[in-house]
């Protein structure tokens, strides 16, 4: 038998690919998350930048956490467009991790992904080295998830992967499904049963890792204990 942790809450924060153009990503992950009874928000808002985003995260984000909820974030598209944000590498970099302490704050357990490559050339050349530095350096967050690694999103652009994407940036219903199923599976905690897994799953409990107020139990069609936060 195994044991899952679920979260009691996903908040999905970012621009239009989180917001919503097709079939969002977050719809998706609510329907994966239907049967858990995993409460899935989007707060993502179209065209914004990181900026804005953290400027905007205690009336949006924040105001949506409850005990043993957990945050999905990523952007970066708006913020290096240069009729948009237009920042730099540099000032991306500063900025997420301001977003990621703020998320911590409130409460959440944060998770930060790559973005999605484009096919626009000249905000692809940013997102490139942004992501070279996340990959190397995410340990501020609690979690990260390489969607810019995934087969499905590579290569960019509709006119070269039309299966995934709508245009430029933004991904069919398709490519947010693939998204969604990628974020379910990072957040879903499987642990083996037996004394190890157990002592730490408590141990998580116990040094706040692993945050609840209490543990709702029940089995799925499996047999397999879930536990979910509340």
């Amino acid at each position: 038998m195994s044991v899952t942790l679920l979260p009691s809450r996903v908040v999905c924060d970012g621009n239009s690919l989180t917001a919503g153009q097709g079939l969002p990503y977050p719809f998706q992950l609510a329907a994966l998350f239907s049967k858990e009874g995993v409460d899935v928000v989007n707060v993502g808002v179209n065209g914004q930048t990181t900026q804005q985003l953290i400027a905007a995260f205690p009336a949006k984000a924040a105001a949506n956490f409850i005990a043993g909820a957990e945050l999905i974030y990523f952007e970066q598209y708006n913020s290096f467009n240069p009729t948009n944000g237009n920042s730099t590498v540099a000032a991306e970099i500063t900025r997420v991790q301001t977003y990621v302490a703020q998320a911590k704050a409130a409460g959440f357990r944060v998770w930060i992904c790559t973005p999605p490559l484009t096919s626009d050339l000249d905000i692809n050349d940013k997102i490139v080295l942004y992501t070279a530095w996340l990959r190397a350096n995410h340990a501020f967050a609690d979690g990260f998830i390489d969607l810019q690694a995934m087969a499905q999103l590579n290569p960019a652009g509709v006119a070269a992967n039309p299966k995934y994407y709508r245009d430029s940036a933004h991904l069919t219903t398709l490519g947010y499904g693939a998204v969604a199923a990628e974020v379910h599976t990072a957040l879903t905690v499987k642990l083996r049963a037996g004394r190890t897994s157990y002592h730490a799953f408590l141990r998580g409990l116990l040094e706040g890792t692993i945050v609840a107020t209490s543990l709702t139990e029940t089995l799925d069609e499996a047999g397999n204990l879930v536990l979910t936060p509340s």
